[in-house]
């Protein structure tokens, strides 16, 4: 089991502030996309370039792997980045 945290619109899309992914490990493209199939709205802007993801409190771009993969366990927390133009 692997714990989905979602904070700010990424909590309002979902309708939910956390999620539970069944698997015994995934990458954190498949978390995303179980993070879309299981959202009540659209969830077009849950793009890398948008959010920043940690893992276990650890953002994911400091850790060691490009490819960082979440084992059962892990708590995955989303948070949208808000800009404007």
């Amino acid at each position: 089991m692997i714990r989905i945290n979602l904070l700010g619109s990424a909590k309002y899309l979902a309708g939910s502030s956390s999620l539970v992914y069944e698997r015994q490990k995934a990458s954190i493209e498949e978390i995303l996309q179980f993070v879309q199939r299981n959202s009540e709205s659209s969830y077009e802007n849950l793009k890398l370039d948008n959010i920043i993801i940690a893992i276990n409190g650890v953002e994911s771009s400091a850790l060691s792997t490009s490819e960082p993969t979440v084992v059962q366990g892990d708590i995955v927390t989303i948070v949208p980045i808000v800009h404007g133009g």
